[in-house]
């Protein structure tokens, strides 16, 4: 379909029949600027517009879409009363061109979504090869305990920290320090690639306030295992000192 190719014959018509943009835009119910943009080509009009338009310049659909006058219809061009289009004939020419449309939007739909779920399956199964989950291991000798893993694929990777807690041991009073925020940072080779911050609206000892905290960062670097990750914790006491308490993890 040449849109240029139709939007000239629709101004052609127009100024044959002595017709305005804005009139012709009042016989249809359109603003003229629908008009200007069918004459122009950007837009097409829908299957009615078609029709009415077929109805006011005494033309075929056919020949609106091919932009120009079909040369089997032009003797019936010449009798004005077989060129009148009933209000059956309308109907039913409605109905088969939105029947065609109907089928031809539903064919290419199916294609799409079939391509794009095809697409979708080959990317799920590359990406689902290509991850692999790292495990991270805990610092046994400070009070963080720390559980959580890496997923790591050829173009970025996913820090999940499934749980963080403080353990309180023997006479360590840190645990029982009264704290009214804390910030964890997760720590790449001494970069940081996330962080997590809480405050409290009540004090709260250090061990109650991290408790299995979790959470997930994803970086767009591939890591590499010999990097080094560390968690830290920097708290906030009722003084306002901050402290600082960190593990490393090991893969």
């Amino acid at each position: 379909m040449d849109l240029e190719k139709m939007g000239k014959f629709i101004a052609k018509l127009r100024v044959d029949k002595g017709l305005t943009q804005a009139q012709l835009g009042e016989l249809l119910g359109v603003e003229n600027k629908i008009i200007s943009k069918w004459e122009k080509g950007t837009t097409t009009p829908d299957v009615m517009m078609l029709i009415a338009l077929s109805n006011v310049f005494n033309v075929r659909v056919e020949e609106i879409v091919d932009g120009e006058y079909i040369e089997k219809y032009k003797t019936e061009k010449v009798n004005k009363e077989e060129i009148k289009i009933n209000e059956k004939n309308i109907n039913k020419d409605s109905n088969k061109i939105k029947n065609i449309i109907i089928c031809i939007l539903s064919i290419i739909l199916l294609v799409t979504l079939g391509l794009f779920a095809y697409e979708e399956i080959k990317n799920n199964k590359k990406a689902n090869a290509d991850i692999v989950t790292i495990d991270l291991k805990n610092d046994l000798e400070t009070p963080l305990n720390v559980n959580g893993c890496i997923m790591n694929s050829n173009n970025s990777a996913m820090y999940v920290i499934k749980g963080i807690s403080y353990e309180t041991k023997g006479e360590d009073k840190i645990g029982k320090t009264l704290i009214v925020q804390y910030e964890v940072k997760l720590l790449v080779d001494d970069k940081m690639i996330g962080t997590y911050t809480h405050n409290f609206d009540t004090n709260k000892p250090l061990d109650d306030a991290i408790d299995n905290l979790a959470f997930t960062v994803e970086s767009g670097v591939h890591f590499d295992t010999n990097s080094k990750v560390k968690i830290q914790i920097k708290y906030t006491t009722l003084s306002s000192d901050k402290e600082i308490i960190e593990t490393d993890l090991y893969v």
